[in-house]
């Protein structure tokens, strides 16, 4: 392996190879490698946060999906509420989700005014990185699930109510 600078995100491995070749660089993250036009490169995603949900934490998680949250949304939220601000990158890695299953999880707490974004500009060219944080706290989100629910309830007791009157 050939690597010039520190690459905290990614490892590059080199497969041996038989036949010297002209070495070319190869920039990942603002870090340069240099590898063989013959080598095989080998990318490992390595995690970058080392957090893990506690039992209490995978007990709110549950408990979120038992009242009809998807399951994916009610990690990020507790994910949030844990470690204040993240990337969409920290999120993928932290709690292991897809970039795609991260969009839809912000879409939908962005829907419930759960989460505020802020970009934050590269010097580079490229898009900037979406920093995202809890809007309320969970008091709060749980307060709003519990008055979406009690409304939910009494939409249900009218429909009863109603059918009860039809069907005389």
């Amino acid at each position: 392996m050939f690597k010039v600078g520190n690459c905290n995100r990614e490892k590059i491995y080199r497969v041996p190879h038989l036949e010297k070749s002209k070495f070319t660089s190869l920039c990942i993250n603002d870090t340069k490698f240099k590898y063989s036009s013959i080598s095989i490169l080998l990318f490992m995603r390595e995690k970058t946060n080392d957090f893990t949900f506690s039992s209490k934490d995978r007990e709110i998680i549950n408990l979120m999906v038992s009242l009809g949250m998807p399951k994916n949304m009610s990690k990020m939220t507790v994910f949030l509420a844990r470690v204040g601000e993240a990337s969409s990158r920290d999120i993928e890695n932290s709690i292991d989700m897809k970039q795609s299953e991260v969009s839809i999880a912000t879409k939908r707490l962005r829907e419930n005014d759960w989460v505020k974004s802020r970009s934050i500009r590269k010097p580079s060219k490229g898009r900037p990185t979406q920093m995202y944080k809890l809007r309320y706290s969970m008091r709060r989100i749980l307060k709003d699930i519990e008055a979406a629910k009690h409304a939910e309830m009494e939409a249900t007791k009218k429909q009863i109510a109603q059918l009860k009157r039809i069907a005389k």
